[in-house]
């Protein structure tokens, strides 16, 4: 009887190493990942990203940029209607400078 409780301490105590290397390796392998992605933050953030108009820029209004309600200008002048895309190209304070979106050829 104590020989067979042995056996299965002994099966118990490998499967949580086995689990404990596995999780560790899994973590070590999120963390080098994490630490390959370059973070952005303040002015140069939302450069160049793309952003909808929901609020119309008349030359001053409301864009959606990567899910975060933004006040926003023109850089024209120009009044930009609302559901447009346009480009961000500056942020001035907290408001960011926008223009139109124009697809690379």
């Amino acid at each position: 009887m104590p020989i067979e409780w042995t056996t299965s301490f002994q099966v118990l105590f490998i499967s949580f190493g086995v689990i404990g290397v596995i999780f560790a390796v899994l973590t070590l392998l999120a963390l080098i990942q994490q630490a390959r992605v370059k973070a952005v933050h303040g002015k140069d953030e939302f450069n160049h990203k793309k952003a909808l108009v929901v609020q119309e820029l008349d030359p001053e209004g409301f864009v959606r940029v990567q899910g975060e309600i933004w006040r926003a200008r023109s850089n024209s002048g120009d009044t930009i209607s609302i559901g447009s895309r346009v480009r961000v190209l500056d942020q001035d304070e907290m408001e960011l400078v926008v223009g139109p979106w124009k697809v690379d050829n």
